[in-house]
Formats: structure tokens, C-alpha cells, sequence
């Protein structure tokens, strides 16, 4: 009976103060799906935070001042699907790793491009790069 209340509790404290969608992920692919997962609800505050190096140059206004891009992106990505795997590529990129994404729209439309990533000198995993955009 104890161990049933401390789980319950347990759920209780979990479901009134929530689970942040940005947390530190332990390896490319996780980091890339939690970004992801910012993009569909729009969370332009988490998404920079898994944003390093040119791409974060790149975006930094239009997540910071752009009051319309969070809309623009539920829109867009809410009801997306992402299909995130290692590169098949062979070229090497310096000290990242690429990821490939594939979006498949609610129409059935897609869209692939491939991620830089890199751990940054605190350890977490940031997109660095997008190729072929």
C-alpha cells in the first residue's frame, strides 16, 4: 500500500508541475526529436536553445522578434510527422554528426534535409547546420 501511494504521489506532483519539453539530451538523435517536438507546438524559446553556430546566427531574429512564428509553426508542423535517423551520408562533418529528417505533411507532401550536430563545450548536443536547404 505504501509503495502505491508514494507512485501516485509520485504522478500527482509530476501532472501539477509538468515536465518541461526541453531537457538535456544524451545523444543526436534524442536532441533532434525534442527540437522537433518544440517545432510542432512552436516553442521558439526551446527550439534556440538546440540551436549553436550558423543556424542559431541565422534564426536568432526571426525566433526572437518574429511574434507570429510560433503560430506559423503549429500551423505548419502540428500535425507533421519526422522521421529522424543517422545520415547515410559519407561525408564527414568536422566534429558533428549529420541526421537525416524527413517531414511528412498532413497532405502527404515531404520534405528531407540533413542536420549538423555537435556537442558544445558544456556537453549538450546542438544543430549546428542545415544541409541541402
Amino acid at each position: 500500500m505504501k509503495t502505491a501511494s508514494i507512485f501516485i504521489s509520485t504522478v500527482i506532483f509530476i501532472c501539477m508541475v509538468g515536465v518541461p519539453i526541453h531537457s538535456q539530451a544524451a545523444e543526436p538523435l534524442d536532441m533532434v526529436r525534442l527540437y522537433f517536438e518544440a517545432v510542432k507546438v512552436g516553442d521558439v524559446d526551446t527550439i534556440q536553445s538546440y540551436l549553436g553556430g550558423k543556424i542559431l546566427k541565422k534564426r536568432k531574429i526571426l525566433l526572437e522578434e518574429n511574434t507570429e512564428y510560433p503560430n506559423f509553426l503549429r500551423d505548419r508542423f502540428g500535425a507533421a510527422e519526422f522521421l529522424i535517423r543517422p545520415s547515410s551520408n559519407e561525408q564527414s562533418e568536422a566534429n558533428g554528426e549529420l541526421v537525416n529528417v524527413q517531414i511528412i505533411f498532413s497532405d502527404g507532401s515531404s520534405f528531407s534535409t540533413e542536420l549538423v550536430v555537435e556537442q558544445d563545450t558544456s556537453g549538450e548536443w546542438k544543430i549546428i547546420e542545415q544541409l541541402n536547404n
